[in-house]
């Protein structure tokens, strides 16, 4: 292993044989039992001797001296380790401090980002108006504060990723931030591996160090033209279904929280078979349903849906997203393994 320890997140360089190493076999830099950053192995990473990675450590390094070690991981779990490598981080090294980090949809209202698992942010992108449409293309906005402390004027690069996809990325000076993301760039769905990177770039004593923020969480649920098969989390999920890729067959798993379906043609589907899912994990008294547009009670619910058994174990609801209007647009969801009983339609509905 060699070093390039300019920054308080230095960057490790591990060589090894891609002879006999295989795709999903991992590298990972530890000081100690602590894990400083692991990477997986692709198919570029295989197959010839001699291959070099940089491996950049993902939290910053107090200043002193440390000893890292570099591991190589194959997939049944057997370790190799290297020897151990000295690093010293020079006193005086400040690494830049992110504030306020937030996420922002179509709708304009902005949350809080966290790593909790069930107090995530949430956006749910809903048509503005009645008329059940929405727009084509749906961005996300990430912003935020980023400094050094006891310093001013200083410049960063900012990197905002997610999907295992950098979202938006750019420059700016300390102050407030703000990243556009491209339109529709992910599937609507949960989100937990949602960090940043940021780089001081401004000259100096402080160019190159590097702050990681990891793990936060965001659901965004927003309604592609083709819903395909979806997971949600353990918060309390607000789900639009419409047009789906495979109508019946297509698969929403709402995880655990108090969840919220609510379903529309939001885009004028012409193949009203699609207009369809199944719920696998549909929990009776804490999950409900909702239609767009309407307000259902206990009074008109027969107006809306016409409910059924299916296969014997499970509910289907056909829905009427006009109720006792003109239209007879209907959506059917299928409640996999809730077993039908009249008397619990209105439980469904939250009613």
């Amino acid at each position: 292993m060699t070093t390039n320890i300019e920054s308080s997140a230095p960057t490790i360089n591990v060589t090894y044989d891609g002879t006999k190493a295989s795709e999903g076999d991992a590298i990972a830099l530890y000081e100690g039992e602590k894990l400083l950053v692991r990477t997986t192995l692709g198919r570029g990473d295989v197959g010839r001797a001699g291959i070099t990675l940089g491996l950049t450590v993902e939290n910053n390094l107090s200043p002193g001296k440390h000893v890292i070690t570099a591991k190589f991981i194959d997939l049944a779990g057997n370790t190799v380790s290297s020897n151990d490598v000295p690093v010293t981080i020079a006193e005086g090294l400040a690494a830049p401090v992110v504030s306020n980090l937030r996420i922002t949809g179509e709708s304009g209202v902005s949350q809080a980002l966290n790593d909790s698992l069930t107090k995530y942010a949430m956006i749910t992108e809903l048509p503005s108006t009645s008329t059940g449409k929405i727009a084509p293309e749906q961005n996300v906005i990430f912003s935020g504060t980023v400094g050094t402390p006891g310093s001013s004027g200083e410049e960063y690069e900012i990197q905002a990723i997610m999907g295992n996809r950098i979202m938006a990325f750019g420059k700016f000076k300390a102050g407030d931030f703000s990243l556009k993301a491209p339109a529709n760039i992910l599937e609507p769905g949960l989100y937990k591996d949602v960090r940043f990177v940021v780089t001081n770039i401004t000259d100096g004593v402080n160019n190159g160090q590097t702050l990681w923020i990891k793990n936060h969480t965001v659901a965004w649920y927003w309604i592609p033209q083709s819903l395909r098969d979806l997971t949600g989390g353990a918060g309390d999920d607000v789900i639009p279904l419409g047009t789906t890729e495979k109508g019946q067959g297509t698969n929403i798993q709402t995880g655990a929280g108090k969840d919220t379906l609510i379903v529309g043609d939001y885009r004028n589907a012409t193949d009203k078979s699609k207009l369809a899912a199944t719920i696998t994990d549909f929990y009776l008294g804490q999950d409900k349903v909702s239609i767009f547009g309407q307000t259902v009670t206990k009074a008109n619910l027969d107006s809306f849906v016409k409910a059924s058994s299916f296969g014997g174990l499970s509910t289907k609801l056909a829905i009427d997203l006009d109720g006792a209007g003109p239209g007879t647009t209907i959506y059917n969801l299928y409640l996999q393994n809730v077993a039908y009983n009249p008397n619990s339609i209105a439980t469904i509905f939250g009613v």
